[in-house]
């Protein structure tokens, strides 16, 4: 049987990992953490874009900002009076 050493390591490294007796982050841990970065650059996104558009928007005040942030939060974005 033909196989590399270093990959048998690396698989053993991960596996130590995951049995918790070597400290670094589970692939749970990784997933979990990967997800929590995309949602916070996505809400980074959004809020840039709620800044310009306040800019220019009578009336967009700072309660109507979190008023929206909370629908977003929630998957409550239907049609929304500000």
């Amino acid at each position: 049987m033909l196989f590399n050493l270093g990959r048998l390591s690396w698989w053993l490294k991960l596996a130590a990992i995951e049995d918790g007796n070597r400290p670094g982050a589970t692939q749970q841990e990784s997933d979990e953490l990967r997800d929590l970065k995309k949602r916070n650059r996505q809400s980074e996104q959004e809020n840039e874009i709620l800044r310009r558009v306040a800019c220019r928007v009578p009336g967009f005040t700072k309660q109507a900002f979190c008023k929206w942030r909370a629908a977003v939060s929630h998957n409550e974005i239907t049609t929304m009076r500000i």
